[in-house]
């Protein structure tokens, strides 16, 4: 199983101790809900579980990931550097894959 490298994007405690779904809950509807606190903490996700990157227009430095299940990711990457690097081990998946195949036919030949 191959791994990639991720920036995940999330919300931090605030300094109050209130969190935005706090702030929506007490103030009257429409009321200006302070702006969360963002943080990125990186982690290691299965190049397999990714179903395609989502590129956010006007940002140079974030993106999506849409997982499979529907589960988005924002993370801290420039969209075409990423694409890139996904592309180069989903190739690189795909030699070993057929090196395994091959040694799989040998040894039935073999025997």
């Amino acid at each position: 199983m191959n791994r990639i490298e991720v920036y995940e994007k999330y919300e931090v405690e605030p300094q109050d101790g209130h969190s935005s779904e706090y702030w929506r809950e007490i103030l009257p509807a429409g009321s200006a809900i302070p702006e969360p606190e963002y943080s990125y903490r990186r982690t290691m996700i299965l190049v397999d579980t990714i179903e395609r990157p989502i590129e956010i227009e006007g940002s140079e430095d974030e993106m999506i990931l849409r997982m499979y299940g529907c589960e988005d990711m924002t993370i801290k990457d420039n969209y075409d550097i990423f694409c890139i690097k996904l592309h180069d081990i989903e190739e690189q998946m795909y030699i070993e894959e057929e090196e395994i195949a091959q040694q799989i036919e040998q040894k039935i030949a073999n025997q």
